[in-house]
């Protein structure tokens, strides 16, 4: 028998994302792109910071936040130092782990614009599942088990890992055309609760 991942999707279905937005004291005009995982160089998040480095140089208004438990020391300090080299501290949030049973992860997705997850290493990636279930669109890197469940320009957008073309063409066609960006958050979100909630996997 197999049993593939799975998700709530009634927990994820309402958050307080302008609360969130409040408490990290960000913008509320910024699009907001979160990266959650553990802080580890197979998360690749200094990936990400390159990505909103060229965002922010072309006149982008983007912020973004990394959540995760840092399980790497080194890679943590060389993150931060990257951030601060490019002059991102005001760009970048960085919560290192919210309970991931918490309301406050909840919120954190409904606080996003889009959900970015540049990892170089991903066995399935079940926090695609949770960011369809709280209707944001998912760019991801084709990596692991990801290209598996995720249909790209359907219900996701996939990119090579590590390839700053091609996230940065992901990120600025979601950031350009809003009607797509929708489209794919409503594809990603009834597959998530038509063949990925806990009910349907566990019935079958």
């Amino acid at each position: 028998i197999f049993l593939p991942n799975g998700v709530d999707p009634d927990r994820f279905k309402a958050g307080d994302g302008e609360g969130f937005r409040s408490k990290y004291q960000i913008s509320s005009s910024s699009t907001l792109l979160i990266t959650i995982g553990r802080i580890d160089p197979q998360k690749n998040q200094r990936f990400g910071i390159n990505i909103l480095d060229v965002l922010k140089k072309s006149g982008s208004d983007v912020h973004m936040a990394l959540i995760g438990h840092v399980t790497n020391d080194v890679y943590f300090e060389s993150l931060k130092q990257d951030i601060q080299h490019l002059g991102l501290e005001n760009d970048v949030t960085i919560i290192p782990g919210i309970p991931p049973g918490s309301q406050a992860l909840v919120d954190a997705y409904h606080a996003a614009d889009i959900f970015f997850l540049p990892s170089l290493h991903e066995p399935f990636g079940i926090v695609i599942l949770e960011a369809w279930a709280a209707g944001l669109p998912v760019i991801a890197s084709r990596v692991g088990g990801i290209p598996s469940f995720v249909e790209n320009d359907l219900d996701g957008l996939l990119f090579e890992p590590g390839s700053l073309e091609q996230g940065l063409k992901a990120i600025r066609a979601l950031m350009t055309n809003i009607d797509k960006r929708k489209k794919i958050a409503e594809a990603g979100q009834i597959k998530a609760t038509k063949q990925y909630s806990w009910d349907r996997i566990t019935n079958d």
